[in-house]
């Protein structure tokens, strides 16, 4: 049979139920959202839950030589009306800031944020210049007289245009309301303001512009509202009162106070400003209209006789909708807190279900008999290839069930039919959604007291599971992973003769949905799909595949438990708890197997990571976390790694770690390359990948952190705060501020320590990936002439890291360190020049050198000077400091070099790292090798007072209570509780951390409190993970 035949299974809906009572908000929340997804125009994403749905109106913007791709199609129809997309996005917006504990809690603020993002990537593509602004594609009566699904429009979609000319002030105003309010979520306030000067200085009613929206979207109440509404906005996002004081113009100048006030919605948007107002302002002249309008909502407007609140002929259900938003941001805000609340949530209630007439819900897909017949095009059209003809006229429900969409509602007289040919009452739009999902997250957060929400818990679900016993079976292999979802392979030899193949699939979490690309997928639970299809046939012995995607909201799910055709074939479920094994095979190699040992430092690193996880994340007791890292200053700082034991991101020290892996990726790749991992039955590999993999982790939360010209952000959570705090990453709550430094509040140290990191990491992947490298060098010139051009210890702008991070060297070392790696990497001797001035400048000699460190580079300094320059006067500082070393700097008396009572193993490290380079550039080759190896053997158990390793996890005897405390926790549900004075083991062994070390009498415990000898930290593995390396290339012709 061929499977193009087969009739593809309808998209199930990727929102689960939650259990919440009366009714499921965070359920209706989710598919809210997906409804949105629904509205998509253009090329849509990879993580795309509408499957029905594909890229469209791909030429939009061309008759005017433009990119308009994107955006929303507005209601039914395929217009993109910027008007009402622009008031859409602005209460979206709003629902996100002023109720984010209500999307977080039921899962949803990334899914709110992608929404917004969605239209604010369009409006900026729309701004095409000052004073020049596309609010429209698409003509309306040509495009409703097409009834078919977007994919397939033939039709011409003109595009319009605002300008200083044809003015639109409307637009104009609400879309810099939209930007403003977005950016207080994302960052796009230049082109708000633009937009706003733009409508205030050049006022016409927009739609005598546009005129092809007026029989749509007329601006009946002028647009007084809106240059009001958006200076309030832009007040609310900049902080400054010259725009509350526009704001208060315009209220004066359109007597906004007072005249009927009926609705808050993509026109009127007077009781969204008695709102901003009020909360900016705080003046009885904006509360009282408020109250006045609350109170009138309650006592003198019309009602249908079933309790909903009725404000206009045309879309009664949204109407009711935005109030009860209005309602609830009052209710917040601690006006008549009670009586709003009880309000709103009738008003909710009447649109999920609680209507006497009906029993039956207006969103589509949820609740008792919803919605079949929208209005709607494309959700109405069968899948291709069968034609759209008729689909208008057909009696059945829509092919497509076009989730989370709220319907128009019904007249006033109560009477509503689900009739698809009814756009009055049965047609949806982007508007009609908006105020309805912000409302949704308020109740959330009414609702969270004493109720199990299980979208909230799904996280901590997904993590206690993904740490237990149970394994993915062995049948299923990921073959590619997308935000959100993820396609596997399923592989086995038929136990029986199969005529068609019926496959129960069991996962160890929650699953939102499986989509099989050969047959149907049903939901028999929330952990088990059915997988169906009668082409996939085979006899017993033979081989059988089936290729699926599995769609999550949370941690990624894997399968434990197989049934295929009646017979199990795998369970996961009953395995006895087991340590996690140390990914890195024993390979030989002696005295030392530096190969497991290098393999074992990228391990550590990946036990380091903060923020989501990757699929081949192979230290599996960590999860995702530290999701919001930059919310506080609504930024993206997600990623990069813990700095130790704790959970701060400290950017310098981290800095300084990836400028160390990239150096050792550099110029000991040789020993990258032949250190082999031996796993049974697979080819010897080499750790470069994985070298390159771990600096990358922290080279792309570095691209993140560079918000701006001369802005970086170089810290994210408080030492104070954190430290109090023992318990996993996953399950932090405290507050975790993000800290920058920018022209006012400069950085130069850590600025150019970045600069030297991303430097060097472009020489890394000059080869594989040219396009990234050259994304890293660009940023690293950037901040490399911002540390030179505004100058001062980073500590005194990001005070916080004074106590743990304080730049005892100064900055001297970091400006040539900087300049150095920009002219290795650029070849440009301007950088070069750049970095003798500055040698000269602050005379960084060798007389006072003690360590190689996050903090003091010049060790660095002199090597990097004898390769680029190659001058007798750095070779003699370098011989100063390799001499010191040897014969006049402290030992403890096993025989390690002590420079610093702090991590003393990972000083003997980093310079056994210098030595090693010196070796290998012809300085002092047979002396300098034997003592690095030397050095680092002290680290790997070569010390006759302890006969054990420093390194977790290696050799006989090893640190078995690190100070850290992710690996200190047992495994969830079990909580942290008293994991910092218990005296056994850590339950998870931190494979590959090297330990602070010992005292310089030679004393060393193996104690978690011992945070000064005890503790882990990146920049102790940094340097000692290239002196690995180069120990490698040195023993080469003795690995077997």
């Amino acid at each position: 049979m061929d499977a193009s035949f087969t009739t593809p299974a309808p998209m199930g809906n990727p929102c689960d139920e939650t259990g919440m009572k009366p009714f499921d908000y965070s359920q209706v929340l989710c598919m809210s959202y997906v409804f949105y997804e629904a509205q998509r125009s253009g090329p849509l994403p990879v993580d795309q839950r509408v499957t029905w749905r594909g890229d469209s109106a791909l030429d939009d913007g061309s008759d005017n030589g433009e990119d308009l791709t994107g955006g929303y199609y507005d209601a039914g129809d395929h217009v993109k009306f910027g008007f009402p997309m622009a008031y859409t996005a602005t209460v979206l917006a709003w629902g996100l800031i002023d109720f984010a504990d209500g999307h977080e809690t039921a899962g949803q603020m990334e899914y709110g944020k992608a929404a917004l993002k969605w239209a604010t990537d369009y409006f900026l593509k729309a701004h095409t210049a000052k004073d020049e602004f596309y609010g429209q594609v698409g003509n309306g009566g040509i495009d409703h007289a097409y009834w078919g699904r977007p994919e397939d429009m033939t039709m011409k979609r003109p595009s319009y245009k605002i300008d200083d000319a044809h003015p639109g002030t409307e637009l104009a105003a609400e879309t810099a309301a939209a930007l403003a309010a977005a950016s207080m979520v994302f960052s796009m306030l230049d082109v708000a303001k633009e937009l706003y000067d733009f409508g205030d200085k050049f006022r016409l009613t927009y739609d005598k512009s546009i005129t092809d929206a007026t029989s749509y979207y007329h601006s009946w109440s002028g647009y007084g509202d809106e240059l009001c509404w958006a200076a309030l906005w832009l007040a609310r996002a900049t902080g400054d009162d010259e725009y509350l004081t526009r704001a208060r113009g315009h209220w004066d100048e359109f007597d906004l106070g007072s005249g009927e006030v009926k609705q808050f919605s993509w026109d009127d948007k007077r009781p969204g400003v008695f709102s901003l107002f009020w909360t900016l302002d705080g003046s009885s002249d904006y509360s009282d209209p408020l109250k006045t309008y609350l109170d009138w909502l309650k006592n003198g407007a019309l009602y249908t006789p079933e309790g909903l609140v009725y404000l206009d002929d045309w879309g009664s259900n949204r109407h009711a909708a935005n109030v009860a938003f209005i309602s609830l941001y009052a209710a917040k805000n601690g006006m008549d807190t009670e009586a709003n609340q009880k309000w709103a949530r009738e008003q909710i209630g009447q649109l999920l279900g609680a209507n006497s007439r009906y029993h039956r819900s207006f969103v589509v897909g949820f609740g008792e008999d919803p919605p079949e017949r929208p209005h709607h095009r494309s959700s109405s059209c069968p899948n291709p290839p069968a034609d759209c003809s008729g689909a208008l006229g057909n009696p059945g429900p829509n092919p497509h069930v076009l989730y989370g969409a709220l319907v128009g509602g019904p007249a006033q007289s109560g009477a509503y039919e689900d009739n698809r040919e009814d756009y009055q009452h049965n047609e949806v739009a982007c508007d009609y959604n908006a105020a309805f999902t912000g409302a949704l997250a308020a109740l959330v957060e009414i609702n969270m007291t004493g109720v199990l929400v299980k979208t909230c818990l799904l996280g901590a679900l997904a993590f206690t599971l993904l740490h237990s016993a149970e394994a993915q079976c062995e049948h299923v292999e990921v073959t590619q992973q997308f935000p959100g979802k993820y396609q596997a392979d399923f592989v086995a030899i038929a136990p029986t003769d199969i005529e068609a193949l019926d496959l129960d699939l069991t996962f160890n979490i929650p699953v939102d949905q499986i989509e099989y690309f050969a047959g149907g997928a049903t939901k028999k639970d929330d952990y088990t799909f059915n997988l169906f299809s009668q082409n996939v046939k085979a006899k017993e012995g033979e081989q059988v595949k089936a290729s699926f995607m599995v769609h999550y909201s949370h941690h990624m799910p894997f399968v434990i438990h197989e049934v295929i055709n009646g017979v199990e074939i795998c369970d996961t479920t009953a395995t006895t708890p087991a340590p996690m094994p140390n990914p890195c095979a024993e390979t030989g190699m002696m005295p030392y197997d530096y190969s497991q040992l290098l393999c074992m430092s990228f391990v550590f690193y990946e036990a380091q990571r903060s923020g989501p996880l990757p699929v081949d994340q192979r230290v599996t007791w960590r999860g995702d976390s530290a999701l919001d890292d930059g919310s506080d200053n609504s930024e993206d700082l997600t990623g990069g790694y813990y700095d130790a034991g704790d959970h701060v991101k400290f950017g310098f020290p981290m800095a300084f770690t990836a400028t160390m892996l990239a150096w050792g990726l550099i110029d000991f790749k040789d020993g990258y390359e032949a250190a082999e991992t031996r796993d049974p039955g697979v080819s010897p590999t080499g750790q470069m990948e994985y070298g390159e993999a771990a600096l990358k982790w922290a080279t792309d939360y570095f691209l993140k952190a560079h918000t701006a010209k001369d802005e970086f952000y170089g810290q994210v959570g408080a030492g104070g705060p954190d430290h109090s705090y023992w318990g996993r990453p996953e399950d932090m709550t405290m507050d975790r501020p993000s800290f920058k430094i920018d022209e006012p509040h400069a950085g130069t140290e850590l600025a150019a320590e970045t600069a030297a990191a991303l430097a060097g990491a472009s020489m890394v992947f000059n080869e594989s990936d040219p396009t990234y490298a050259a994304t890293m060098l660009n940023v690293a010139k950037e901040l490399y002439d911002f540390a030179d051009n505004f100058r001062e210890t980073y500590d005194n702008s990001i005070p916080d890291a004074k106590d743990y991070y304080h730049s005892w060297s100064g900055y001297g070392d970091e400006l040539v360190w900087g300049a150095l790696w920009l002219a290795r990497a650029t070849g440009d001797d301007a950088y070069l020049d750049r970095a003798r001035d500055r040698w000269n400048e602050f005379d960084l000699l060798a007389e006072d050198v003690k360590q190689f460190s996050w903090d003091d580079k010049r060790a660095g300094v002199f090597e990097l000077f004898i390769l680029l320059d190659g001058s007798e006067e750095f070779s003699t500082q370098l011989l100063k400091y390799l001499d010191f070393l040897k014969n006049k700097a402290d030992y403890t008396p096993e025989g390690l070099v002590f420079l610093d009572q702090w991590g003393s193993n990972r000083h003997a490290a980093n310079v056994a790292f210098i030595t090693l380079w010196a070796a290998k550039n012809g300085i002092d080759k047979e002396a300098n090798v034997e003592w690095a190896r030397g050095q680092v053997g002290q680290l790997l158990g070569d010390n006759s007072r302890y006969e054990m390793s420093f390194v977790v996890g290696y050799g006989e005897k090893y640190p078995e209570r690190p100070h850290h405390r992710s690996s200190s926790c047992p495994t969830p549900p079990e909580t942290c509780d008293g994991a910092l004075t218990n005296p056994d083991p850590n339950p998870h062994v931190l494979y590959g951390a090297l330990v602070g070390g010992p005292a310089a009498s030679g004393d060393y415990t193996d104690s978690r409190q011992d945070f000064q000898h005890n503790e882990v930290a990146c920049d102790y593995n940094a340097a000692y993970t290239g002196a690995l390396a180069a120990l490698i290339e040195i023993s080469l012709d003795t690995i077997n």
